[in-house]
């Protein structure tokens, strides 16, 4: 349950200097990005539990950034949100059905005991951003090195390849740091919306996902080959979800995602393995 505290969405307008091209192709530090969001207060009972902010800039370009509670929206219903917005503020008008929010997830699922509770982030992380641009160009050559393989059986998505080449990326710090290839596990979320046989649609609030789970030999390799992550990773994710598909009902697929999260934990205790997470908000 949440109590609201009436004090609605908090909109600001900003003028920046520059022209919105600038920011698109990375020409820009990633430092300037923290003065496109909106400054959130820690959050009290008087904190609004939106913000949003419009950047305007001087070629007329628009950057809207929204900073919304985790509490009352999870990031798939917060893109169909955006996505909703941009498509009625076109020249040419709303041309499609209008995407109304559903906030009866809970439907789908009978309740249950024993549900596994997901620890908060420690505070006071340090946390480092950085922002890496694939343009067409870099995303074909990625494609072109994955498909020059039997390993490769099927024409990989870009979500696909980039996330492979950044998982490549990490596992060969890792090596720098203890002299050899580790064993790694890719943890990669994958939203179930429209992705399975129940009618959960994008338009639903809440959180609903499945993590595949992709593995790299380490020790056991003498190199790695982009194309072998590829693999693997195309591989974890056509196989989580077939397997969600399969479920019939809420309760065997609640039962599926909580095994699953289980699994997660346990896996990131462990030492045994090199363990990265990435989160695709494409779809």
């Amino acid at each position: 349950m949440f109590d609201c505290n009436d004090e609605g969405v908090e909109y600001m307008e900003a003028k920046v200097s520059g022209q919105l091209a600038q920011l698109v192709k990375g020409e820009v530090e990633v430092e300037v990005l923290n003065h496109l969001v909106p400054y959130a207060m820690p959050l009290t009972s008087i904190t609004p539990l939106a913000f949003v902010q419009v950047n305007m800039f001087e070629c007329s370009g628009l950057a809207i950034a929204l900073l919304i509670s985790h509490y009352i929206v999870d990031g798939i219903a917060a893109c169909t949100f955006l996505n909703a917005w941009t498509n009625a503020c076109r020249a040419s008008g709303i041309n499609n059905e209008v995407v109304r929010p559903r906030f009866d997830l809970a439907s789908f699922f009978p309740p249950r005991e024993n549900i596994p509770a997901v620890k908060p982030k420690i505070q006071g992380a340090i946390i480092i951003t950085r922002r890496f641009v694939f343009n067409r160009a870099a995303i074909s050559s990625l494609k072109a090195i994955a498909c020059d393989s039997a390993l490769t059986k099927r024409q990989p998505s870009r979500v696909v390849v980039v996330t492979a080449c950044m998982w490549k990326a990490l596992i060969a710090v890792a090596k720098v740091g203890h002299g050899h290839l580790r064993a790694s596990i890719l943890f990669h979320s994958l939203s179930l919306h429209g992705k399975t046989a129940l009618p959960i649609l994008n338009n639903y609030f809440g959180n609903v996902y499945m993590v595949a789970n992709a593995r790299f030999g380490g020790d056991s390799e003498n190199k790695m080959e982009l194309h072998e992550l590829v693999a693997s990773l195309d591989n974890s994710i056509r196989n989580t979800l077939a397997d969600c598909r399969k479920q019939q009902n809420g309760d065997d697929l609640a039962s599926m995602m909580f095994n699953s999260f289980r699994k997660q934990v346990g896996r990131r205790v462990s030492r045994a393995n090199l363990k990265d997470e990435l989160l695709n908000l494409c779809k």
